[in-house]
């Protein structure tokens, strides 16, 4: 009897619990999984990079017409022209068409009759004479272009009735430049016509000029002047070389501008003297540069101005 009541005692106790469980403990619920955080790599710093700063457009293309320019004319051997006169040889460059060489027939370097003729270019001139070009530039540095001749001949005699020359550039916005020179049999004078096409879509307002080189004679037995030299209304103005540095601007009616030494002269003579101006300036070789500078001209697109000039060597 006894172990029936311990028996019931057991199962009413395991009776109570399950009820207790039941009713009065609370519900265990699952828990959200969290998801696995990403873990972020550190960024990395951000790297400074050089900005260059570009060109200016019109300056870029400036520059490549320039380049583009200068290597078609190194690709263009320029010719020489000479001609010969009686009273003179002279040899013309299509660079620049300027004179390379300028020898007098009846003259000689010494009193010997074997004596070399005398030539008034030194050949330490590297550029020449007779150069011409623009003041600001309209066409950058015209008088080192390569021209074009209109003669098929090489060497061009001048013997009873006068000759020309013609030499052409047109840069590559339309602007044509035409150098002609005119040669006679019986003289020292040389024509010379400086024609200005306007092909492009801009006017060109600008300062025509002319220069005459050589160099100085380093002479110190010589006496009489030499150095460049020039007639202003009535006045002749006459610079030695070393004051060049100290006035080197004259302006006013110019008659004619030259470089001279004891003995000879060459010179620029417009056909109609107006107002202009002399520059003057000599380097560190003693190259001395004369230029006569036009004042200010404006030719409107598709228009034409003329210049004229003599040259007296």
């Amino acid at each position: 009897m006894e172990q029936v009541r311990l028996l019931l005692a057991i199962v009413l106790s395991f009776l109570v619990f399950l009820v207790w469980q039941f009713f009065f403990t609370e519900k265990k619920t699952d828990q959200p999984v969290e998801p696995t955080k990403k873990v972020e790599q550190p960024k990395e710093a951000p790297v400074k990079k050089t900005v260059i700063v570009p060109e200016k457009k019109l300056d870029i293309e400036k520059r490549l017409i320039d380049e583009k320019e200068t290597a078609e004319e190194d690709d263009h051997k320029s010719r020489f022209i000479r001609v010969n006169t009686p009273l003179y040889s002279v040899v013309v460059s299509e660079k620049g068409a300027a004179f390379k060489s300028f020898t007098l027939q009846n003259y000689r370097k010494e009193i010997d009759k074997n004596s070399e003729l005398f030539e008034m270019i030194s050949p330490d001139v590297n550029s020449g004479t007779v150069l011409s070009g623009f003041e600001q530039n309209s066409i950058r540095g015209l008088e080192d272009r390569v021209f074009t001749v209109d003669s098929k001949y090489d060497v061009i005699g001048v013997e009873a009735q006068k000759r020309e020359v013609v030499f052409i550039y047109q840069s590559k916005d339309g602007i044509l430049v035409e150098k002609k020179y005119v040669f006679y049999a019986d003289s020292y004078v040389i024509g010379m016509m400086v024609s200005i096409k306007n092909g492009s879509n801009a006017p060109i307002k600008d300062n025509i000029f002319l220069s005459l080189m050589n160099i100085t004679s380093d002479d110190k037995r010589m006496y009489g002047f030499e150095g460049p030299s020039a007639m202003i209304g009535d006045k002749i103005e006459e610079v030695k070389p070393k004051k060049v540095k100290e006035k080197n601007i004259f302006s006013g009616d110019l008659k004619w501008v030259a470089i001279q030494d004891r003995y000879f002269i060459s010179s620029i003579i417009p056909k109609e003297p107006v107002e202009a101006t002399m520059k003057l300036d000599i380097d560190e070789n003693g190259v001395l540069m004369n230029r006569y500078v036009s004042n200010e001209m404006v030719i409107q697109p598709g228009n034409e101005k003329l210049f004229e000039y003599e040259l007296y060597f």
